[in-house]
């Protein structure tokens, strides 16, 4: 039988903010909405909705809305053309308004500069 520890915690977790909300409308924070989803790795969906007293289409929902934490890529891949191909010397250093910094060196087009500034300026 599996752990009740994580379930339980999360029930009372649950009542606690039903009982100290101010409205009764309010939306269920993401903290408890994460705590929700989680418990999903140990238990079925259902015994979750159940001592959660949430409804299925609700934890759904939540899986869609609630962002997922990722890194920023340290890199970015570009698609490189045959005639993007090196043809001369570059050594360059870009500083972007965001503070990151590009540094370029070896045999570069100017074909795959420009193309590098481009994605490098799209990249959020």
């Amino acid at each position: 039988m599996q752990n009740q520890k994580n379930l339980i915690q999360a029930t009372a977790d649950f009542e606690h903010w039903r009982q100290t909300r101010i409205n009764k409308h309010a939306s269920i924070p993401d903290e408890l909405r994460c705590l929700a989803l989680k418990l999903l790795e140990e238990y079925p969906i259902s015994h979750v909705t159940k001592a959660l007293r949430i409804c299925t289409t609700q934890l759904n929902d939540w899986r869609k809305q609630l962002p997922v934490k990722s890194s920023a890529p340290d890199f970015v891949p570009l698609q490189i053309e045959p005639d993007l191909l090196p043809k001369s010397d570059l050594s360059l250093q870009l500083t972007l308004p965001n503070s990151s910094q590009i540094r370029i060196s070896g045999l570069v087009s100017l074909d795959l500069l420009r193309a590098l500034i481009q994605e490098a300026g799209e990249v959020k």
